[in-house]
């Protein structure tokens, strides 16, 4: 800051120098006052040419605001260990910078990465694979991973049991061969819990993402206290696509299925399920049960065996699913809408649902439903190569509902609606794909796009 240098007096006694000098230094304490909440932080690289040339080597030099940049097209070890916080206002980035196409990759360890109350801490671009617990130990609140390729670690992907484990965003990201090839219940590519007194309304966000072809388990095993499935492509789970259920007092003495209410919203993905599982199980799994509230909205589902696109298991309390799709790809008398059988209302049966598009023949069809539309066939773009994009004789066309109903005494919270984007097609994606609006809501995760059959056919 420069300030220029005057003698004359003014008026009042006083030079230009001074007012000059005056008013510039109430603008430098205008300008600290507005960036005192932010701090400029300390930018380290790391290499095989670097100073650093191990990412541990720098995670406990870190404060609030910095920001690692990691060299890619490099194997570096995993059993990285991050325990600094950020701040909301300046988080620590951890960031891998792609050389020659290629993100750095972690390799092996017990996590990959272990983030243990490193609150507001961003994993941005990392492909991280071979460890033998998880890619992700997440043991802290405000998290956000983005960017990052999960693929042969031997059992979890990303795991947090409860205890420590606050709201984790995952977004951008390709999951696959995670898991236990021995079929084991017990592994997961996502295995997520959120610790219930300490971060009591913390949530898990799984958005814009690609998780196919896990080694065992289910794609999606969530206790979270709030689930937010937005936008993504998840195929070939061994057990169920989505499985969205209470807290297990055995991972932690710091919440139970009587702590508080859990809910999920699942809106605008693609749920693929070729080996006889549910497209979502819901309630519980035998070990705790929830008493939630569940609200699945333009979602596209595909079976491939005889399977259930929603299953209740013991408690739930309320189910809501408008503008979906169900389709089985075999028959559709092996697809049950709705299996409730296992199911315990935390009150009276609580169910609504209307504007789905079912394939005709299917069976457990809630009688709560209101203006569904039967027909053969969704009218996809190629049934066999799983585009599910409409085409322009696709009853689904203009047949959403266009409010986000809910149950009135029992009401969803904080629903996304209408839907703003759609899931990347079996593929992953850096950017959100923006859902076309010509004032008409289409059913299914895909609306309409002529341009999109053009660049297909």
């Amino acid at each position: 800051m420069r300030f220029r240098i005057a003698s004359s007096p003014n008026k009042n006694g006083t030079t230009h120098h001074q007012t000059i000098m005056k008013f510039h230094l109430f603008s430098f304490l205008a300008v600290l006052s507005a960036a005192s909440s932010f701090t400029f932080g300390k930018t380290y690289t790391v290499g095989p040419s670097r100073m650093y040339t191990n990412l541990q080597q720098v995670t406990t030099l870190l404060v609030s605001g910095d920001i690692v940049l990691v060299d890619g097209n490099v194997n570096y070890d995993g059993g990285i260990f991050l325990s600094i916080p950020g701040t909301a206002a300046n988080p620590i980035t951890i960031k891998g910078v792609t050389v020659n196409g290629n993100r750095p990759i972690l390799t092996g360890g017990v996590y990959g990465i272990n983030i243990s109350n490193a609150h507001f801490n961003i994993i941005d671009g990392f492909v991280i694979t071979a460890t033998t617990k998880a890619g992700i130990g997440h043991f802290a609140d405000q998290i956000i991973i983005r960017n990052c390729v999960y693929r042969d670690n031997l059992k979890d992907c990303i795991i947090g049991y409860g205890q420590f484990s606050g709201s984790l965003t995952l977004e951008y990201s390709e999951l696959y061969h995670n898991g236990e090839s021995t079929l084991s219940p017990n592994a997961h590519q996502i295995y997520m819990a959120t610790d219930e007194v300490a971060f009591p309304n913390a949530s898990f966000r799984m958005q814009h993402c690609y998780i196919h072809d896990g080694n065992g388990g289910n794609n999606v095993k969530s206790r979270s206290g709030r689930n937010e499935i937005y936008y993504n492509w998840i195929e070939g789970a061994t057990y169920h696509g989505l499985e969205l259920i209470g807290p297990d007092a055995e991972d932690s003495d710091l919440g139970n299925e009587a702590t508080k209410r859990e809910d999920s919203d699942v809106v605008g993905n693609v749920n693929f399920i070729t080996l006889g599982g549910a497209g979502a199980r819901i309630g519980g799994d035998g070990t705790s049960q929830t008493w939630r509230r569940y609200r699945f909205v333009n979602n596209t589902l595909f079976l491939n065996d005889r399977g259930d696109a929603i299953r209740g298991y013991t408690g739930a309390q309320t189910l809501e699913m408008f503008n979906n799709i169900i389709f089985n790809k075999t028959a559709a008398s092996e697809t049950r809408v709705f299996d409730d059988n296992d199911i315990n209302w935390a009150n009276e049966r609580q169910v609504i649902g209307s504007n789905n598009w079912l394939q005709t023949g299917t069976s457990f069809v809630p009688p709560e439903f209101t203006s569904t539309i039967s027909g053969p066939d969704p009218g996809f773009i190629n049934i066999n190569s799983n585009n599910a994009h409409l085409i322009s004789s696709s009853a689904s066309i203009d047949q959403g509902i266009g409010s986000s109903a809910t149950i009135v005494f029992y009401p969803s919270l904080d629903p996304l609606f209408p839907p703003e984007f759609q899931p990347p097609l079996h593929t992953v994606q850096s950017s959100p794909s923006s859902r076309p609006n010509d004032g008409a809501l289409d059913i299914g995760a895909y609306e309409f796009d002529a341009t999109v059959i053009t660049e297909n056919n």
